[in-house]
């Protein structure tokens, strides 16, 4: 089974001990080709963990024996609309070669520019190139699972991802419970 994780960066995981035995297939920046995406952000890195993660009596993952792709597509400095572009890169890029799972953490609705915003109304399944470029997926066959936000009790009241109606697995979190949401439209 191969898995990509696509979000904001992997810092130290490829120093970190409970990874040392997993099988990881590359890495790729769709941000800046140029930076290390093991020195950006640790959020990958602790999505990884829950996953690869495969040190007996210390921390075993849900997959320690999977195959992984590690891809950024978050620019953690900015809230752009152009890493909807560089998520629908790297979703692609995980379909071409070969990923079974995908697995993502990121959704966009607020930008640095709020005239860029996308309106509650806006994020009905059609709109948004996230959910667009989902759905395509889903069509082929890939199997995503993303995080369904965890602003539960914010005034947005709406899954960042919810406008994803072909979307399989999302998780998120209200009033502190963890739900896990399948739809299959």
């Amino acid at each position: 089974m191969q898995i990509a994780v696509i979000d904001a960066g992997f810092y130290n995981a490829d120093e970190i001990s409970v990874f040392k035995g997993m099988d990881l297939l590359g890495t790729r920046d769709f941000v800046n080709s140029h930076s290390d995406i093991y020195a950006e952000n640790y959020h990958g890195m602790k999505v990884l963990s829950c996953m690869a993660a495969n040190k007996p009596n210390v921390l075993v993952g849900t997959a320690p024996e999977a195959s992984y792709w590690l891809l950024r597509s978050e620019d953690d400095d900015t809230e752009q609309p152009v890493e909807e572009d560089y998520w629908a890169e790297a979703l692609e890029f995980a379909d071409s070669v070969g990923v079974d799972v995908v697995n993502t953490s990121l959704g966009y609705y607020e930008f640095d520019d709020t005239t860029m915003n996308y309106r509650y109304r806006d994020l009905d399944g059609h709109y948004s190139l996230m959910s667009h470029s989902a759905s395509l997926a889903a069509d082929k066959g890939l199997v995503l699972v993303c995080s369904a936000g965890n602003s539960g009790r914010g005034t947005w009241k709406k899954s960042h991802l919810r406008e994803m109606r072909k979307m399989l697995l999302q998780w998120g979190r209200r009033t502190g419970i963890w739900l896990m949401l399948i739809s299959l439209l």
